[in-house]
């Protein structure tokens, strides 16, 4: 599916899962917000994949909500080929059982004055996967990009998984990158003291659950399309 973007028009996309390779190009001026949305009632197993070109001052923020959603795996690629294009991914999965869910994700700066936000956080629990790979490449003329990735993870049993890759790769000169992954478990102590509160050990642990995602959740701008997801406990 190829899927053309206007001059400075204003598009969002809601993923139906109707193909399993989609290509976009986003033209001058052009912004997307594309929500990624899976649950256990549209799960879908097989790879999938989203290639993005953006062109000069163009914003593609792309916004993915998976909780219990069974296995998935979704390929990302985005290139900027014009100055000033910027983008920003938003990830949260919440996965259990013998669940794989699985992220790839490239990033090509090509032109100046780009920029690109990556935040990514998984909650896995019982045999769950989770695999988190991205890419950020500066090209030697992309001078004056911005970039910063990050993958927080928190593991919830001794069973569960998660294999995480970041990776920067920087050709110029004039540049502000970061980027990093954490890998925990649940506080023990912020579990205790909720304890000794009256709070329940399951309940604490889904409070904190929902709090570690929810800097992710907050980025996302329209709450509604995930807002189902969190009427069942995390």
């Amino acid at each position: 599916m190829q899927i053309e973007i206007r001059k400075n028009d204003h598009k969002i996309i809601v993923d139906d899962f109707s193909a399993s390779e989609m290509r976009m190009c986003l033209e001058e001026g052009a912004t997307v917000d594309f929500y990624n949305i899976i649950d256990s009632d549209n799960m879908n197993t097989a790879p999938r994949s989203l290639s993005v070109v953006q062109h000069k001052q163009s914003t593609f923020r792309f916004h993915s909500v998976n909780i219990k959603g069974g296995s998935s795996s979704l390929s990302l690629s985005i290139r900027h080929e014009g100055d000033g294009a910027a983008c920003v991914l938003n990830g949260c999965v919440v996965a259990g059982e013998r669940d794989r869910v699985e992220h790839n994700i490239h990033i090509d700066h090509q032109a100046q004055y780009c920029s690109s936000s990556v935040l990514y956080k998984y909650v896995l629990s019982d045999e769950a996967v989770g695999v988190f790979s991205g890419r950020v490449l500066v090209r030697k003329g992309a001078q004056h990009t911005i970039s910063d990735e990050t993958n927080n993870n928190l593991c919830t049993s001794r069973a569960c998984r998660m294999f995480t890759k970041p990776e920067l790769e920087i050709y110029a000169d004039d540049v502000k990158c970061s980027h990093g992954s954490t890998v925990g478990w649940l506080n023990e102590q912020a579990l205790f003291y909720m304890q000794q509160r009256g709070i329940p050990l399951a309940d604490a642990k889904r409070m904190l659950q929902r709090a570690f995602i929810s800097e992710v959740l907050n980025r996302i701008p329209d709450k509604s399309r995930y807002a189902h997801l969190l009427s069942e406990p995390v």
